[in-house]
C-alpha cells in the first residue's frame, strides 16, 4: 500500500496459485498491476512480462550510481562464490566486471556471469555471459582483458549437453556443449556444476528446448 501511494510499481507474482493472499486488507483494489501467474517448474518465465510491465528505462535512477557501476556490482556478486579467494584478493573479480561492463550493450539486462574455459585454453580464462537477448563468451588474456569474444542471440541456442566430471582436488565441474540453429557448437569446459545448472535453467526459460536431452542436460 505504501509503495503504491508513492507510485512505486508493485507487480504480484503468484506461483502455483490463482488468488492473492489476504490478511484482512483488500489489496485487489489498491494494486495497479494485476497479478502474473506462473508455474513453479519454470519461474524464470516471469522475467519478460515483468520487464514489460515495469518498463524500467536503462538509464533509470540507481541511487547515484552509473550504469557501469551497477554492472560492476552485479558481476562481482555473481562471481563471489565462483572465483577463489586469492583471485578476489588480486582484484580479478573487478577486472572481469570491467570486461563485462564494456561487452554488454546498453539495452541488455544482465542475467548471468560465470567462469570456465574454451577447450585448449587455460582453465578459468573465459567468461560466459547471459543477457536478456544474447549468450556470449569472452576470452581473457593474461592481463584479464578481453582478447576475443563471441555473441549469439539466445533464441538461436536450440540444444545443450552437459557432462559432469571431477577435477583432482576440486569440486565437480561441468563441460557444456551448446548448439545453435545454424549448427555452431559452443564449447565451454570447467564450469562449476552448480553454476552450469543455473545457466542451463536460465537458457531453458528463453524458449523451447530441442528433443532428446534438452537444455537441462544430465
Amino acid at each position: 500500500m505504501v509503495a503504491e501511494q508513492r507510485e512505486v510499481p508493485v507487480v504480484p507474482v503468484l506461483v502455483d496459485r490463482h488468488d492473492l493472499p489476504t490478511t484482512g486488507t483488500a489489496v485487489d483494489g489498491i494494486l495497479r498491476h494485476p497479478p502474473i501467474m506462473i508455474d513453479s517448474s519454470n519461474v524464470w518465465s516471469v522475467e519478460p512480462e515483468l520487464l514489460r510491465r515495469l518498463a524500467v528505462p536503462v538509464d533509470a535512477p540507481s541511487g547515484g550510481r552509473s550504469t557501469t557501476e551497477m554492472i560492476h556490482l552485479a558481476v562481482r556478486a555473481m562471481l563471489r562464490h565462483v572465483l577463489p579467494g586469492p583471485q578476489h584478493a588480486m582484484g580479478n573479480g573487478t577486472s572481469v566486471a570491467s570486461v563485462v561492463a564494456d561487452w554488454i550493450d546498453d539495452a541488455e539486462w544482465l542475467r548471468y556471469v560465470g567462469i570456465g574455459n574454451i577447450p585448449g585454453r587455460p582453465n578459468g580464462s573465459a567468461v560466459v555471459v547471459l543477457t536478456s537477448t544474447h549468450l556470449g563468451i569472452i576470452q581473457l588474456d593474461a592481463r584479464i582483458a578481453e582478447a576475443e569474444s563471441w555473441r549469439w542471440p539466445v533464441e538461436t541456442v536450440t540444444s545443450a549437453a552437459a557432462v559432469q566430471r571431477r577435477r583432482w582436488g576440486i569440486s565437480s565441474v561441468t563441460d557444456l556443449r551448446l548448439c545453435t540453429a545454424s549448427g555452431v557448437e559452443i564449447a565451454l569446459d570447467g564450469v562449476s556444476t552448480g553454476q552450469a545448472g543455473h545457466l542451463l535453467a536460465l537458457m531453458g526459460s528463453a524458449g523451447p528446448s530441442s528433443p532428446g536431452q534438452g537444455r537441462g542436460g544430465s
